[in-house]
């Protein structure tokens, strides 16, 4: 090897060949990063007392702040090896702070403050759903369909769905269309709620939804919890003891598990955010009498042996005012019901 290049080379094996000289070296190093970090106090201690004598806080610019960030950095690794306390972290952090020396660097990205979620309130039947897409399983790994499912959040009724082989906006305008023709709420006051995927937010289903004067909701780019309501009727779907766990043998049987399904939890399953009662008799505006009776049942109880209540009974008024994503409304203006 000739040229610069060898010469180098020949030096770096030369000193790889003398630990002594490698030794002398990492020695000298420290002592000088020691001696620096000596000058360096020294000069921020004379200069700027106020930072050390608890008097208030100085503004340093031009070079006096590159020597303090390197003081800083110096005295951390050396100063309590040396056993000398200088300064506690907490200062050099309030200081640091002060000359706006505290700041994201690089690449590095500075917090982002997310917005609130939009709020939506629904004190009757028809004014608030909640829709969402979720996979059911095939007959085979890797093959999925897709149930679309519309749930009014008030009564918690699921008022539309339809299983398909593949996810799209025109899927997703039919089953809203036929969901608003069964219900009688066509131009009513109606918001429907979604996450941002391609078929909730896509052109076919928003012409739809603006030709059926329906009010689009979304959740937060990025936040997996704004619309909860359709998160917990998909739990409560695919946690039903006679859900297939091993998938579904076709589409057929797919659609018909799910019509099942459907029946079962719209006009049987008492569900608990609502006080016990169904999806169908809080939408038909039954629930005032279903719980004004079982208030009566317990209070019968109790009065039999009131020696098994240790307070009174439970309460059995009606669910009132249902909120989707109350986070940034104040705690007393909403009744929050669980999903």
């Amino acid at each position: 090897m000739t040229g610069k290049s060898g010469h180098g080379y020949n030096f770096m094996l030369e000193l790889l060949a003398r630990p002594t000289l490698m030794v002398f070296g990492l020695i000298s190093t420290v002592i000088v990063l020691d001696a620096v970090s000596w000058f360096l106090g020294l000069m921020i201690q004379v200069a700027f007392p106020a930072m050390w004598n608890g008097s208030g806080t100085t503004h340093i610019d031009g070079p006096a702040t590159l020597l303090f960030s390197m003081f800083l950095l110096v005295s951390i690794m050396y100063g309590a090896v040396k056993g000398e306390y200088i300064a506690s972290e907490s200062t050099f952090y309030r200081v640091l702070r002060a000359v706006g020396e505290q700041n994201h660097r690089g690449r590095s990205r500075a917090p982002e403050r997310r917005r609130p979620p939009t709020s939506h309130s629904a004190t009757r039947a028809r004014e608030v759903w909640s829709w969402d897409i979720t996979y059911l399983a095939g007959p085979v790994r890797g093959l999925f369909y897709y149930l679309y499912l519309i749930l009014d959040i008030y009564s918690r009724k699921i008022v539309g769905w339809e299983a398909f082989e593949r996810e799209c906006g025109e899927h997703a305008a039919s089953v809203v269309e036929r969901a608003v023709l069964a219900e009688r709420c066509m131009n009513s006051p109606l918001v429907l709620h979604a996450d941002n995927g391609s078929p909730m937010k896509g052109a076919t289903l928003r012409a739809t939804l603006e030709r059926l004067g329906i009010e689009p909701s979304h959740s937060r780019p990025r936040v997996s919890n704004d619309n909860p309501f359709s998160e917990a009727a998909f739990r409560t779907c695919k946690y039903r003891p006679d859900f297939p766990a091993k998938g579904f043998a076709g589409l057929d049987a797919a659609r018909q598990w799910v019509h099942g399904f459907v029946t079962w939890y719209d006009g049987e399953h008492r569900h608990s955010g609502i006080k016990f009662v169904t999806p169908d008799e809080r939408h038909r505006g039954h629930d005032r009498d279903v719980l004004a009776k079982r208030e009566t049942v317990y209070a019968v109880a109790r009065s039999k042996h009131s020696e098994r209540w240790s307070g009174g009974t439970r309460d059995w008024q009606p669910a009132g005012t249902v909120w989707l994503n109350p986070e940034n409304l104040p705690a007393a203006e909403a009744e929050v019901v669980e999903a």
